[in-house]
């Protein structure tokens, strides 16, 4: 097998504006963004560089699975796709990381066409896909808003929960119109995930955070009784969130959002619980971007022979911490 290593630099983000007449410095300095981007998607093993992706918001960079996985690599042309060019690619040179005891099974250039090489040094593995040698030839990219271009494919041993990282800026794309190099920012690829994950795959969108405060939920009740509290969940720019309880004894309600913070309602029912001490997540979705989840520590108590006018009561982690401070 033919081996490859590319050299690795840098390019500013704002370096395109050095290379294009016509576009303000008011304008460069505004965009925030990069001038293109580089994702992962991760599927179940197919054997073959067809897909159905066309647009980054159809990319899907985490699992639950482990074992054989097939993960395709997608170029983002953001700079391009925003000022209406047409870039041509000729070849990219892509690092990854993943753990050292994960096997790499095969590869190829998409299309299969495409020439492969491939080079590792322990965690870090460097493939090189070239596709035109004669820009004469090159076909053009889609420029769509959101659109995407598939470089190539590869397939895993993954033998346990982790990431294959693509690192900002240390991979390269070969232009042939206008003759130069772009250096992509990454998107990474979670496999394995139980709860939480980043599932963002758009460098236009704008991510939501989704944090929560306090970041684990403490309740405690009597037998029979019922334990009730909210916890803060920022939720800047999310929209559409899911609640998914992972208990059928605790049920949870994300309340109105002011656009930046909401308040997540939960409840936990002893009912049928004997005494003893509970523990499960809620999971809080939004849409397939961002995944969250809030631990939750039920206590149920026996019961008491002395009449307890409030049997049920709840508590947080921050309130324990003012108490015995």
């Amino acid at each position: 097998m033919r081996t490859y290593l590319p050299s690795v630099s840098f390019l500013p983000i704002a370096g395109l504006c050095l290379f294009f007449v016509g576009i303000s410095a008011e304008t460069c300095s505004a965009n925030m963004l990069p001038e293109s981007g580089m994702l992962l998607h991760v599927q179940p093993v197919s054997g073959s560089c067809e897909t159905q992706i066309g647009y980054c918001l159809d990319v899907v960079p985490w699992t639950t699975e482990t074992g054989l996985l097939e993960f395709l690599i997608f170029f983002q042309p953001i700079y391009w796709q925003q000022y209406g060019g047409e870039p041509d690619i000729r070849a990219a040179d892509v690092e990854l990381r993943w753990p050292e005891s994960w096997e790499l099974i095969e590869a190829e250039a998409c299309p299969s066409w495409g020439e492969y090489w491939y080079e590792s040094y322990g965690d870090r593995h460097f493939m090189h896909f070239s596709y035109w040698h004669n820009c004469d030839y090159a076909l053009p990219l889609p420029t769509g808003v959101h659109e995407v271009f598939l470089l190539g494919r590869f397939v895993l041993n993954v033998g346990g929960p982790g990431r294959v990282e693509l690192p900002n800026n240390s991979s390269r794309v070969t232009l042939c119109h206008p003759n130069m190099e772009t250096f992509p920012a990454g998107l990474s690829a979670e496999v394995g995930v139980d709860c939480e994950h980043d599932g963002w795959t758009c460098f236009q969108n704008v991510w939501c955070s989704l944090h929560m405060e306090p970041p684990e939920l403490l309740l405690s009740a009597r037998t029979g009784g019922i334990a009730r509290d909210s916890v803060e969940v920022g939720t800047d720019l999310c929209q559409s969130v899911g609640v998914y309880p992972r208990a059928d004894w605790v049920s949870a309600e994300l309340g109105p959002s002011n656009g930046y913070v909401s308040q997540l309602h939960v409840t936990a029912d002893a009912t049928g619980l004997t005494a003893g001490t509970y523990d499960t997540l809620i999971q809080l979705v939004q849409h397939q971007g961002r995944a969250r989840c809030l631990p939750v520590i039920f206590t149920v108590e026996g019961a008491s022979s002395v009449e307890d006018p409030s049997p049920a009561r709840a508590t947080t982690w921050g309130r324990l911490k003012t108490i015995y401070r």
